[in-house]
């Protein structure tokens, strides 16, 4: 079963985005607002906003965003619509697309 986040209404303020932390997950993520991972996921994640991979975390999975920000790392395939930020510490093993 798919883990969604909420959608927010043209009149709401932007979100603080969702954490997750401390937690596995094996499955499929997707999200409707900004993510940040900070823990290990064995599942795809998909997203229409910015994914952040975080220093802590190791994603072993595609991701498609809008925007991804690795700071961990990630053993997969990358797609993003915007931009992908590799930063220092980053460990990207797979294509960006």
């Amino acid at each position: 079963m798919p883990i969604t986040s909420s959608m927010q209404s043209a009149n709401e303020p932007a979100p603080a985005p969702t954490f997750l932390t401390g937690i596995r997950i094996d499955g499929q993520i997707l999200a409707h607002e900004d993510i940040y991972i900070g823990t290990d996921i064995s599942a795809p994640i998909t997203s229409n906003c910015k994914v952040t991979i975080g220093p802590d975390a190791t994603v072993h999975a595609e991701i498609r965003a809008r925007e991804i920000v690795v700071l961990g790392r990630v053993i997969g395939n990358v797609e993003a619509t915007e931009k992908v930020a590799l930063c220092d510490g980053a460990d990207m093993r797979g294509d960006i697309i």
